[in-house]
């Protein structure tokens, strides 16, 4: 055999082997884990949206059970005092929001997912494992729960006796407690929300039109967190970014990085949560010899209860997946193997002759 003849036939073979050696990396696309990284805060370019509504539902209620308030008015008309007392029991006022709804939103939320997937260009999402997010991260939003108060008649006039809630909400959350199939670009994955609340119930008696404060009459313990079972209805979606794999490094196959987006909007769906504030205080005041005024007041058995909706819940959450994408068959390649067995068959020819 020729010089000639051997160099085609190495060089066929170099030729077939390195195309063979491209389809065998292109092999090794596969089913994948990554747990992924989500928001602004785990990587430049990456999106973390967040907008909820906050309002307050039916069963609000401030409850009054037995011999919940009592107190002692002095009455001093010309050197004579008077105690008159006053009372309430067994009965109940409406809350209200202010303002009635309250919105919340961020740009800055923070997330880990955990995703199966096909790692062939563009990528196809198969089992979402985990998916946990701090939705509202970073946002405090202020609420005020008013009551319509308490009115108790007496010889003199009527005393109302009117509790508020002043607080927060914030840390907004969800976790995962089950796997979603998302093959089909989406799924309903079980879980828990969680919201943290502080706050604090304080109280003020208004007096023939003067109003007293009776100081706080609860304080929610710091950071109280609300926990709720609820599914998540969430859209999965892979996009190549075009970005090499180790650029600077190793482009081999040039496998490219990939964006994993994720996504809800749970418009028209109300997630429920509620608080409960048990009232309680025994105070006195000092009133002036020659003067009319409360001197006591003791509170008990009294309730407030807040049943808040969460509504209208948007998110939209990326993050770059660490493993990279296999590039599907192109036609290089299959044009490559082509002219690799017309390459042969020119060689074989030319054996032969």
């Amino acid at each position: 055999m020729s010089r000639t003849k051997c160099r085609s036939l190495r060089f066929a073979g170099g030729l077939a082997t390195a195309v063979l050696l491209l389809v065998a990396g292109q092999s090794r696309a596969a089913t994948v884990n990554s747990t992924i990284a989500l928001g602004p805060a785990n990587g430049a370019g990456n999106i973390g949206t967040f907008s909820a509504a906050v309002s307050l539902g039916p069963g609000s209620t401030l409850a009054l059970g037995p011999s919940a308030i009592a107190g002692n008015y002095k009455q001093h008309v010309v050197f004579v005092n008077t105690n008159i007392g006053f009372s309430a029991q067994n009965t109940t006022a409406n809350l209200s929001l202010s303002p009635s709804s309250i919105g919340i939103s961020t740009n800055n939320n923070t997330g880990t997912a955990n995703l199966d997937y096909d790692n062939f260009m563009p990528g196809s999402p198969l089992i979402l494992q985990s998916f946990s997010s701090v939705l509202s991260d970073g946002v405090v939003t202020n609420m005020t729960i008013n009551s319509t108060g308490i009115s108790m008649s007496t010889s003199v006039g009527t005393f109302t006796l009117t509790p508020t809630f002043s607080g927060n909400i914030k840390n907004i959350s969800f976790t995962s407690t089950g796997n979603a199939d998302v093959s089909g670009g989406g799924g309903l994955i079980a879980g828990n929300y969680s919201v943290t609340l502080n706050g604090s119930v304080t109280g003020s008696l208004n007096v023939l039109g003067i109003p007293i404060s009776v100081g706080t009459l609860y304080t929610l313990p710091a950071d109280t967190v609300v926990t709720f079972a609820g599914a998540l209805p969430i859209g999965v979606a892979l996009s190549d970014t075009g970005v090499p794999f180790g650029v600077g490094n190793e482009t081999t196959f040039n496998r490219n990085t990939m964006l994993a987006a994720f996504a809800a909007n749970l418009t028209g769906i109300t997630l429920p949560f509620s608080f409960v504030a048990p009232l309680s205080t025994s105070t006195t005041f000092s009133v002036a010899t020659n003067s009319s005024g409360v001197t006591s007041i003791r509170i008990q058995n009294t309730t407030l209860t807040a049943n808040l909706n969460l509504t209208n819940v948007q998110f939209n959450e990326t993050g770059k997946v660490a493993n990279a994408l296999i590039p599907e068959p192109s036609t290089l390649v299959l044009g490559s193997m082509a002219m690799v067995g017309l390459l042969g068959m020119v060689a074989r020819r030319k054996v032969a002759r």
